[in-house]
């Protein structure tokens, strides 16, 4: 006869068991048997509560991601950043005074305040980013260049505000999409003074850059540090000497039979080809 119970009591479990399994996502009621050996065997049910509660994956890509394995498609592809203090420059002649080309409004800068040492560089706390996508229009105002200088009297000031100070982009991912055809890389910088006390355009935070295909121009005397990662479009047609000068763990991706890797072999700057 116990055996009869005991066996009677675990065929029940079982299916119960089973009964709770074939239900999700839902607030279920079971019987829990417990079952006492002595001298005579007891059984009593106890009603128990299990709720279940949606599972949902969520997949969150590390900083790590976009500086190492995203694609550039990818990173141009997202959501552009947009900063009412960006310094947005007007050109008032179609070259400077070197002979090059200008762009019609371009950045000079982006707004940093609050600024803190970091790594010997001053750093503003008010735009921090993983990934900064630089604005293709800022106040109805197409912006297809970025640049450091803005002086003499071919250039005016469109939004100038001086309480506000300019500099250093502190992100490690910087994307420069289309339409813009013409970057000076200083600034994304911050005058500074680097580890022999020598005043420099520096930025330690930049580790990728990311350019459109309408990119035309690079230019620029400023120092990466940390830079290993950048891709130099076949639409390309100049590059200045000194770019990568403070960039000395660059790779960069080009296109073969390009100005971009023509360039590479000639500075001795470290390349692979586009997939």
């Amino acid at each position: 006869m116990k055996k009869k119970l005991i066996a009677g009591v675990f065929l029940a479990t079982m299916v119960a068991s089973l009964a709770g399994c074939s239900t999700s996502k839902e607030t279920k009621t079971t019987t829990s048997t417990k079952t006492t050996v002595g001298t005579e065997a007891t059984k009593s049910t106890e009603p128990t509560t299990v709720k279940e509660e949606e599972s949902t994956t969520q997949v969150v890509k590390d900083t790590n991601y976009y500086i190492n394995k995203a694609s550039d498609e990818e990173l141009l592809s997202k959501k552009q950043e947009v900063v009412a203090s960006a310094l947005v420059v007007k050109s008032l002649a179609e070259s400077d005074e070197f002979g090059n080309e200008l762009p019609e409004y371009f950045i000079r800068g982006i707004r940093t305040k609050s600024f803190v040492n970091a790594g010997r560089m001053e750093v503003g706390r008010d735009y921090v980013y993983d990934i900064y996508v630089y604005p293709t229009s800022i106040d109805g105002h197409d912006i297809t260049g970025i640049r450091s200088y803005a002086g003499g009297d071919i250039y005016s000031y469109v939004n100038d505000n001086e309480d506000y100070e300019y500099g250093s982009i502190n992100a490690q991912v910087v994307v420069i999409p289309s339409p813009f055809k013409w970057l000076v890389t200083d600034a994304f910088t911050y005058l500074c003074k680097d580890r022999t006390d020598s005043l420099k355009s520096i930025n330690f935070s930049i580790k990728r850059i990311v350019l459109s295909d309408s990119i035309k121009s690079i230019d620029g005397l400023a120092y990466f540090p940390n830079l290993t990662k950048i891709n130099l479009p076949a639409s390309l047609e100049f590059i200045g000497d000194y770019v990568f000068e403070g960039s000395p763990t660059v790779t960069a991706t080009v296109d073969k039979g390009s100005y971009a890797e023509t360039y590479c072999k000639e500075h001795n700057i470290k390349f692979e080809y586009r997939e």
